[in-house]
């Protein structure tokens, strides 16, 4: 079975209530089976200084998603932009 699935990246420092609603709302507008938040180790927005470690923004979404672990997951890797995206 084919599942439409939903990647969400994010600084994520912290992962907070509006990441989850954002994330159901992507799910139930696009017929998504799954979202995936994609924690990136340093936002080209964000201050380096102010930033926690990758491994603690992994296991902070990990925490939060808990709860909706049925449609929602964290990816654990820290993502390449060797990808095409389209």
């Amino acid at each position: 079975m084919t599942k439409k699935l939903g990647l969400m990246f994010g600084s994520y420092n912290p992962p907070h209530l509006g990441h989850i609603n954002t994330a159901l709302e992507a799910k139930e507008q696009n017929d998504l089976d799954l979202v995936y938040m994609v924690p990136v180790a340093q936002s080209p927005f964000k201050n380096a200084n102010l930033q926690v470690t990758f491994n603690d923004k992994v296991n902070m979404c990990q925490i939060i998603s808990q709860t909706h672990s049925d449609w929602l997951g964290v990816l654990d890797q820290e993502p390449s932009f060797i990808w095409k995206i389209y």
